[in-house]
């Protein structure tokens, strides 16, 4: 068996550079110590990870593969003899021992510290994104059946840092993206400088937050016009008092404060009807009976995230967020992730949780095995010891980036940053 699998192998990579000894650890305590002995829990994780590595969503369909593939017997750890798993062991476990233990987010987690302590990410520099997964129900389900997947992506190796599910809507997207930002800098240490996302991410809250977190926000923030009717006078021509919290229009008449508008969530000061019937600029200024004029409540923090957004950082970033979309791409097409395997969210966010493990773990063998696009991680922990050779590498790999670049340019230039 050991000859039958070429040296090139992904699950020989995998097997080579993966280290997967602390899955009994892991589940120790879900395991008893008298009775019938039961299935090696690594081997039904190098089950499933086959299974995700593949597309083989079926669990029934993975135990018929792994029977009758050798390269397959191989990685699991069983020989030509061993008897393969039944499919409803998975289920049992997932249902029974597995239900609240949390194993795959701790998997997935493993993962990343084995990344971090080879040097393969830094999180410096991340991106955000999200896509939406079809839910195990009727073809006839509308969209509310859908659920709405969360990666966070290392700019540098593609590696995914954070990873979530929730429901498919704007509010949660942003809520799950700083949830998770906040939980890679508690659990891995990583502290990112700046987080680039699309414009789904552009609310003042989700942006206030990242600033108060010290991390730049890359996201496209729009100018919308503010008024419909054209000759009407923008804020800008209205005086703010900060002594005496009003706005003063044009005219010099007095605008004192609204209130909250619950959805604009502006501050929102408004002038006196009387003074807006008598006014000889009204037709000027307002088709309403009163003018009002309003900024949002996070003004400060949006105005910093527009000033960002002329900067080459954050066309960089921009340009980044297509490698997130073909993460994406890789997990709907080539690793089952277009609909849900199964129902039930908590059953859901384990698929989305091991799917971005076994996209780690391809990512993560080819910068080892030097067979991914960023071979200086590797030159970076061999480093030659003449002094010249060491040079003419920096020398090359400047090069090898350059081009590297300008081709990354020409295919991205029809994207709007």
């Amino acid at each position: 068996m050991e000859d039958i699998v070429p040296e090139g192998h992904l699950l020989r990579l995998v097997d080579q550079h993966i280290d997967f000894g602390f899955i009994k650890n892991k589940v120790r305590h879900l395991y008893s110590h008298t009775g019938r002995p039961s299935i090696d829990p690594e081997i039904l994780l190098r089950m499933l990870l086959i299974g995700y590595l593949y597309g083989i969503t079926s669990e029934r369909r993975l135990c018929e593969e792994v029977k009758m593939h050798i390269g397959y017997r191989w990685f699991v750890g069983l020989n030509m003899e061993d008897t393969i798993p039944d499919h409803s062991t998975f289920s049992k476990n997932r249902h029974e021992r597995f239900a609240e233990s949390g194993i795959c987010q701790e998997i997935f987690d493993e993962i990343i510290r084995q990344c971090t302590e080879k040097g393969l990410l830094t999180g410096k520099q991340i991106t955000v994104d999200s896509a939406y997964i079809r839910a195990n129900a009727s073809f006839r389900a509308t969209t509310d059946l859908y659920h709405a997947a969360t990666y966070v992506m290392d700019n540098k190796s593609r590696i995914i840092i954070g990873s979530d599910v929730g429901k498919p809507d704007l509010k949660t997207d942003s809520k799950k993206a700083l949830e998770q930002i906040r939980r890679i800098k508690w659990k891995h240490k990583i502290i990112p400088e700046s987080i680039g996302a699309d414009k789904g991410y552009a609310t003042g809250e989700f942006i206030n937050n990242l600033i108060n977190e010290n991390i730049k926000p890359h996201i496209p923030i729009f100018e919308y016009q503010r008024h419909n009717h054209k000759g009407i006078y923008t804020r800008e021509s209205f005086t703010y008092d900060e002594a005496n919290d009003i706005y003063l229009c044009p005219e010099g008449k007095e605008m004192r404060y609204w209130g909250i508008h619950k959805r604009s969530r502006q501050y929102v000061y408004r002038a006196r009807t009387k003074d807006c019937k008598v006014c000889m600029k009204k037709h000027e200024c307002t088709k309403d009976r009163a003018r009002s004029v309003g900024f949002h409540i996070y003004e400060d923090s949006i105005s910093k995230a527009k000033e960002l957004n002329k900067t080459k950082a954050y066309r960089r970033s921009q340009r980044m967020r297509k490698r997130i979309e073909e993460l994406f791409g890789e997990a709907k097409e080539f690793m089952g992730m277009r609909t849900a395997k199964f129902r039930r969210l908590k059953f859901v966010k384990e698929q989305v949780l091991m799917t971005s493990t076994a996209q780690n773990i391809k990512r993560m063998v080819k910068l080892l095995s030097g067979k991914g696009p960023h071979r200086e991680a590797l030159a970076a922990k061999q480093p030659y010891a003449s002094p010249f050779l060491n040079s003419l590498l920096e020398f090359l790999e400047w090069i090898f980036n350059y081009f590297e670049k300008l081709y990354s340019y020409k295919r991205n230039c029809s994207v709007k940053c």
